[in-house]
């Protein structure tokens, strides 16, 4: 009998006959009631790490014993302040110690965790709040303006932080509830969190997990991949709101009885160093962009600052071979690359330690399967081919009330993510491009990242971006939008050099027909690069 799905909203899950194939999670030996709160924190204090650092967030720390008791503290007190199995809790926070205890709490009495990123705008958190409709909201003071005038309105909102006076009312609410609280008796699939995405469109649509696939992420990706230590020490700087980070800093961490360094403050490239020499973090999950940013300062460069670490993860989009051998050239740090998805909840490519090569994103995850299928929909069976991915295993996807899109994008239980790879005759796995980024230009079919990624092996060049605008006579035409690295001035001269550069490399076809500089690419709240603003860029001639 399931505890939370059958209080959630009729319309809220989409028709089982289009539900994803999940059966892969039965391998892992979950049994029937499963409750994620209680396995990532309870499972820790029987084997006796209660005095262990579970949470360091500057210059406090909270072991597992006494983030325990604060979980229990605040599941007693949502409880009691009316929050009920099935009701959603929308979670609207930085990266602090609170967000963790609160995301904790809810799963423990069977209410459903909708996290969203800080950065978001009142219109994007007021089109959540529609369509989740939240109990209950908690959020910190200065966020808190942006719930002005939204609908539904939360029957209960708690506020992070000291107001005026010294005071916390969140503090104050926790504390009104006991230290002691049995987790609800939640099964493997009841649902857990709402996690929104927007792609690359920037559509934001809700997926659902559920209390099994939280474990899951860990069990095969983490427990494979990173094999993980209670030694260990997690760090990056996404979003806990972000299920990349959410797995990073939350779910492997606490799954394998390690800590986790937070920091809320906005990504800072310089900081970021200092953070890494001082905290000593063993495992660090960052982006391209951000190992582009850090190699530019000049600590990133002396292998003091990585003395601790063992291993980097990278994902959000393509590691481009350029950075790839320039990151482990700089820091002596192996860096793997993955691919994964919000609507898969996490990695399910990933390269392996000891086997990863530029450009390649590695193999499917253990207990996930891969195919790759023709524009038609039929699956392609030559070893060595190229096409769209079609995947399964103990995760899969299911978008909240959106019956169109599941229709789409899961197709006898198959979840089509929408990437196009090439598959080597080594069984490895190449990622081309996302499958609506492709550009037709004159008649080819041209990815972006291929072009990009030639852009980038340019000295001058710190990060590229290409689309497809609307073009007369061939279609689409090719624009390179540029950041340039620092000290280099936006010249005619240097644009030219580029280009040059470019045409030795691929194609003619290839090559871009514009090539704009600027300051920065403009990018979704994930963190993923924003091809609708980039195409409806003007094009303006560099100085």
């Amino acid at each position: 009998m399931s505890l939370v799905n059958h209080a959630l909203p009729p319309d809220a899950l989409p028709d089982p006959r289009l539900w994803p194939y999940r059966d892969a999670r039965h391998i892992l030996g979950y049994s029937g009631l499963l409750n994620a709160s209680a396995a990532l924190l309870d499972s820790n204090l029987r084997v006796g790490r209660a005095n262990r650092p579970a949470i360091i967030h500057r210059d406090r720390t909270w072991t597992y014993g006494f983030l325990a008791e604060r979980v229990n503290r605040l599941s007693n007190a949502l409880a009691a302040n009316g929050v009920k199995p099935g009701d959603r809790v929308l979670v609207h926070l930085p990266n602090i110690p609170e967000f963790i205890e609160t995301w904790l709490a809810a799963l423990r009495i069977g209410a459903v965790v909708v996290a969203t990123m800080p950065m978001l705008k009142r219109r994007e958190l007021h089109h959540i709040l529609a369509e989740c409709e939240p109990s209950s909201v908690v959020t910190s003071g200065d966020l808190y303006p942006l719930f002005d005038a939204c609908a539904p309105v939360p029957r209960l909102c708690i506020l992070v932080g000291q107001n005026d006076l010294g005071e916390s009312a969140y503090e104050r609410f926790l504390t009104a509830g006991s230290g002691s609280c049995e987790p609800a008796p939640t099964s493997v699939d009841d649902v857990a969190i709402v996690a929104y995405t927007s792609g690359t469109t920037g559509t934001l649509k809700g997926t659902i997990h559920t209390h099994g696939d939280l474990l899951a992420i860990a069990d095969t990706y983490a427990q494979e991949v990173l094999a993980p230590e209670p030694k260990d020490r997690f760090a990056g700087h996404s979003s806990l709101a972000f299920t990349y980070g959410l797995g990073g800093l939350l779910i492997f961490p606490l799954r394998f009885g390690a800590s986790v360094l937070l920091e809320s403050a906005p990504f800072d490239a310089a900081e970021w160093l200092k953070l890494v020499r001082r905290e000593c973090p063993t495992i660090l999950f960052s982006t391209p962009t951000a190992c582009r940013l850090l190699m530019e300062e000049a600590p990133c460069r002396e292998r003091i600052t990585w003395r601790s670490v063992r291993l980097a993860v990278s994902a959000g989009q393509k590691l481009p071979r350029d950075t790839f051998l320039r990151w482990q050239e700089t820091t002596g740090v192996q860096i793997l690359d993955g691919c994964g998805s919000t609507e898969m909840l996490h990695i399910w490519m990933s390269q392996r330690v000891g086997e990863a090569i530029g450009d390649c994103t590695g193999r499917p995850v253990g207990l996930y399967e891969a195919r790759l299928l023709a524009d038609s929909g039929a699956e392609i069976q030559e070893r060595e081919a190229e096409g769209i991915i079609a995947l399964r295993g103990p995760t899969g996807c299911r978008y909240w009330r959106r019956p169109d899109l599941q229709e789409e994008i899961v197709r006898d239980g198959w979840t089509l993510p929408g990437d196009r790879f090439r598959r080597d005759a080594e069984g490895r796995y190449w990622h081309i491009s996302r499958t609506d980024d492709l550009i037709v230009s004159g008649g080819y079919k041209i990815a972006p990242a291929e072009v990009e990624g030639v852009l980038m092996q340019h000295p001058a060049v710190l990060d590229a971006a290409v689309v497809g605008v609307s073009g007369k006579m061939r279609g689409e035409r090719i624009r390179a939008i540029l950041v340039l690295r620092k000290g280099l001035t936006r010249q005619v001269e240097m644009v030219g050099q580029i280009r040059q550069f470019v045409k030795g490399e691929i194609a003619e076809y290839k090559c871009p027909h514009e090539i704009i500089v600027s300051d920065s690419l403009p990018r979704t709240v994930t963190g993923k690069l924003d091809r609708l603003s980039l195409a409806h860029l003007e094009e303006t001639a560099p100085d």
